[in-house]
């Protein structure tokens, strides 16, 4: 008996589920040492980007940076009185190299004031990296006392507090968790087989607990299988289409998986498939003889299965005593499988 290999359409789905995936949250820590005078937030406060959402105490960072702004200050002194007295001993040298072949020209002379000069250049040189070193340490400074207010990198929701006024806080103790809640997507495994043929940019639809269906599209596939589950991550994002939906990091959502990309895929019937350990293997009529042929089956559709590779529309296959059929063998074509 004989099937036709067919293009059929098919709007099945089959459901995975997911989880809602925060793409911004972390730990928000002290950055430097200091007493915590001030907690400007409580769990499930929102916050803004570069809101701040606590404050250490400042005044040794103020004196901090108060010291190193008079330092800069005292340098750019000691620096503009070097640079002066370079530049004098510079215009004497001159004077003398200009005397050179008269007879007021003292040799002893020059070879004191080259030295000088020399001797100069190198102190103005010293004192120009003594204003340099003070003014990263004034840049250090200020940059300690702006940390002393400590602001949210990203937008979202306080979902833990680590400390509370009063704590003594050293570099890199937690303050504040935060997560993201709009700049989220879905990650589901997928069964690999079920990938095949399933483009970046499929459209799915999600549903959230309570009833919230979302639309959503495949944004990536990760190329990380997991041996026993045979499942790859796949990431989906949500389309919102600018407005705020209430969604919950790894709040449980069911995504509808398309059987097969498009509207249309190429099936056989199930009868047609001879299973030979891993391989999948069809007999497909050509001259009037059984040719065995590897076939890469997808989804099940029905009683027919989409066929990725291997057969295309029109191909006569057996569908019955193809389990004992030899290539090349005489076959008697009986009729048309149904279904």
């Amino acid at each position: 008996m004989l099937d036709t290999v067919v293009t059929q359409a098919v709007n099945q789905t089959f459901p995975v589920i997911g989880r809602v995936i925060a793409l911004q949250s972390g730990i928000i820590a002290s950055q430097i040492s200091g007493a915590l005078i001030d907690m400007r937030v409580n769990v499930g406060d929102r916050v803004e980007k570069s809101q701040v959402i606590a404050a250490i105490s400042r005044d040794r960072m103020q004196a901090e940076r108060d010291r190193y702004a008079a330092a800069v200050a005292r340098y750019r002194g000691v620096v503009a009185t070097a640079k002066a007295e370079y530049e004098k001993k510079q215009r004497e040298f001159k004077r003398l190299v200009r005397l050179k072949k008269s007879a007021a020209f003292s040799g002893a002379r020059f070879e004191d004031l080259e030295r000088d000069v020399l001797a100069r250049k190198g102190s103005l040189e010293e004192k120009r990296g003594q204003l340099n070193e003070s003014r990263a340490q004034l840049k250090r400074a200020e940059i300690d006392l702006a940390d002393t207010e400590i602001k949210a990198p990203f937008p979202g929701v306080v979902s833990e507090k680590h400390t509370d006024v009063g704590t003594y806080l050293r570099i890199g103790d937690r303050i504040v968790t935060v997560i993201n809640d709009r700049d989220v997507e879905i990650e589901a495994d997928v069964p690999t087989e079920r990938l095949r043929g399933i483009p970046i940019g499929t459209k799915v639809k999600a549903r959230f607990t309570g009833g919230r269906v979302l639309n959503a599209s495949i944004r990536a596939i990760v190329p990380q299988e997991n041996i026993r589950t045979r499942t790859r991550p796949v990431r989906f994002k949500i389309e919102t289409n600018g407005t705020r939906v209430a969604i919950a990091a790894n709040q449980s959502v069911t995504v509808e998986m398309p059987v097969a990309a498009g509207n249309s895929v190429v099936t056989v019937h199930k009868d047609a498939i001879v299973r030979r350990g891993e391989n999948a293997i069809i007999f497909r009529i050509e001259k009037g003889k059984p040719i065995r042929r590897l076939v890469t089956l997808g989804a099940a559709v029905g009683r027919r299965f989409i066929v990725l590779s291997g057969a295309k529309p029109g191909d006569q296959l057996v569908v019955r005593g193809n389990e004992t059929l030899a290539p090349g063998a005489p076959v008697q074509i009986i009729d048309a499988a149904g279904g």
